[in-house]
């Protein structure tokens, strides 16, 4: 026979604040562990659970317990302190809290630990049939298939929406082409003739035609730009010229009527009173290099100035003009040369287009497209201008066809990424909905599969159940309980059962809390019974809290009895009429420890400790 837990220790985790060892009597096949509520019951379940398991026990049914590892340890106490044994026979089980979770040290074959706590019995009887399935998941699921299934239901789905995509896109294109078909006028016998045949055809020359005719736009328009800013500075040099004619005809007047020297006089002067004020004490003159005459000389200069401001005015406004005249008469100049160069870029990117188009002469253009082109001069600029107006009177006819040639390659380039769009979806189609196909006959092989292997199991349990409710529950027109998945889900139980003359019904609506309790337990001994391991450990942990004396007196010994088909139950409770019953009978086959009341100095400890 494989020997049964006989130590479970226990340091830094939960409840056990102190070091503490737990000795069960491995002699006897049941164990009941009694203590009130708060004395570390289910921290000895979890303990077990955490070395045989790698689990975190109680935890994992607590979402607001994340993460679950922070817990484990016992209050002040650090994981690198945690450590679990689980002592059976001459073997010893250790487990540690590894930086991934719980990690068992010891032999290869450790036991199996089934564990129903409280919580999973209520969300077997009170939850939805999903959370029913995960309550007993233990036993029933098939973790390998459902990860299976679950991974070709997906691809079926990706497979799916990939196929009614194709579909969609193929189907847009063919609208598409037949819009385009009636803009045409219907040609040829059908839309996908129509389309097949322009598909075919070589857009080269429509695009080079696109290309060429846009080259001869943009640098046209470049070169008007450039043309009116020609002529705006002609413009404006035309107007300072005239200033500057002006302004010399004042001061050519002003010069006749002056007494002496005029403006020659007047640019004499005011290079003396620069000289002036630029040597402000004078040893002598200048001129002469008289030490007799400096006195007085500046201010006789600025006097004489002052005599002729109106002269020296005049002057100034000249100068102003010139330098104007000769700024607008430069920039002038280089709007010429830009204007010459960009008629050269248009001719010579496009010369041969233009002579053949609008029957340009390419020997009148000399001067602009020779190697060392002449870009000054009059006949440079008539040359260009002469190019210019020849191409800017045909720019609505070059427009025109350019539009019309985008108009008929846009058509094109649509026809054939249709067409393209169409083929391609339908070998995309006919692929996908192949493997749709074939994607849903395996997920059909697996679901029923799984379901068929789940059900058998199911109704292979039941007849189980139905023998251990009867012998709680006898006469009391109950039982008859059916298991079984719920169709077309994944991991969702159903159940019904017997209740006075229903048959089927659920037994949520018509059972009391005592019933559903204790059906609960004969579903999860009678499948622990199915998959029993033979080294396998059943724990029932407080799960029946609202039997009567009379039920609990036939559950006790309904259990005792099929105790007898595991290598060992234990069983955890808070209900002192369990213990005294036991203490009682002096059962050979149950062995009693009572835990004392837990202290944060003392941890977990049983009254004989």
């Amino acid at each position: 026979m494989p020997a049964r837990i006989d130590r479970v220790a226990m340091t830094a985790f939960r409840g056990a604040t102190s070091g503490t060892a737990i000795d069960l009597d491995a002699t006897k096949p049941i164990t009941l562990i009694f203590g009130e509520n708060g004395s570390g019951k289910s921290t000895i379940v979890d303990a077990i659970d955490f070395v045989l398991n790698e689990e975190y026990g109680s935890l994992n049914e607590r979402s607001s317990t994340n993460p679950k590892s922070r817990y484990l340890p016992s209050i002040g106490s650090s994981r690198s302190k945690l450590e679990v044994s689980v002592g059976a026979g001459r073997q010893t089980w250790t487990g540690r809290l590894s930086s991934t979770g719980p990690k068992t040290g010891g032999p290869a074959s450790r036991p199996n630990a089934a564990i129903l706590r409280r919580s999973q019995l209520l969300q077997f009887i009170s939850e939805t049939p999903k959370k029913r399935y995960e309550a007993l998941q233990e036993f029933i699921s098939l973790p390998a298939i459902e990860k299976s299934e679950t991974s070709l239901r997906a691809a079926h789905k990706n497979a799916s929406s990939k196929y009614e995509s194709a579909v969609k896109a193929k189907e847009q294109a063919s609208e598409a082409l037949s819009a385009l078909w009636n803009d045409e006028g219907r040609q040829g016998k059908t839309a996908w003739a129509w389309a097949a045949s322009q598909a075919g055809q070589d857009a080269t020359d429509l695009g080079n035609s696109v290309a060429t005719l846009s080259s001869i736009l943009t640098d046209l328009d470049a070169a008007s730009d450039i043309r009116e800013r020609m002529s705006a500075a002609r413009e404006h040099h035309g107007l300072h010229s005239a200033a500057l004619r002006t302004c010399d005809d004042e001061l050519r007047g002003a010069e006749a009527s002056a007494v002496t020297g005029g403006t020659s006089l007047v640019s004499l002067l005011e290079e003396v009173k620069r000289y002036f004020e630029n040597h402000q004490r004078l040893e002598a003159c200048p001129v002469c290099e008289s030490p007799e005459r400096t006195a007085g000389l500046h201010e006789s200069v600025s006097r004489r100035l002052g005599e002729m401001k109106h002269l020296v005015a005049l002057k100034k406004k000249a100068g102003d003009a010139k330098a104007a005249a000769q700024k607008s008469l430069a920039v002038l100049a280089h709007a010429e040369a830009a204007f010459l160069t960009a008629v050269r870029r248009l001719w010579l990117s496009n010369g041969a287009t233009l002579a053949k188009a609008i029957k340009i002469d390419a020997k009148a253009f000399q001067l602009l497209s020779g190697t060392e082109p002449i870009l000054a001069g009059g006949e440079s600029m008539a040359e260009a201008h002469s190019l210019w107006q020849a191409v800017a009177d045909v720019r609505e006819r070059i427009t025109s066809r350019r539009d019309r040639d985008q108009k008929t390659l846009n058509q094109l380039t649509a026809v054939k990424n249709y067409v393209s769009i169409v083929e391609a979806k339908t070998g995309a189609a006919s692929e996908l909905q192949a493997q749709v196909k074939r994607l849903n006959a395996l997920l059909a092989i697996v679901e029923t599969q799984r379901k068929r292997y789940i059900d058998e199991v199911l109704a292979s349990v039941e007849g189980f159940v139905e023998r251990m409710y009867s012998r709680v529950h006898p006469n009391e027109g109950v039982g008859s309980v059916r298991l079984y998945l719920k169709p077309n889900v994944i991991g969702s139980l159903e159940f019904d059962a017997k209740f006075q003359t229903a048959s089927a019904a659920p037994p949520q609506a018509y059972y009391s809390d005592s019933h559903l309790d204790t059906l609960g337990v004969c579903i999860f001994l009678a499948l622990a019974r199915h998959f029993n391991d033979e080294g396998g450990v059943i724990i029932l942990d407080d799960v029946l809290t609202s039997a009567d004396s009379d039920h609990l007196e036939r559950l006790m010994t309904m259990i005792e009895e099929e105790a007898e088909r595991f290598n060992q139950l234990i069983v955890t409770t808070h209900y002192r009429p369990w213990l005294e019953r036991y203490r009682r009978l002096e059962s050979e086959s149950v062995g009693l420890i009572e835990l004392a009341p837990w202290s944060m100095e003392r941890g977990i400890r049983s009254v004989d400790a």
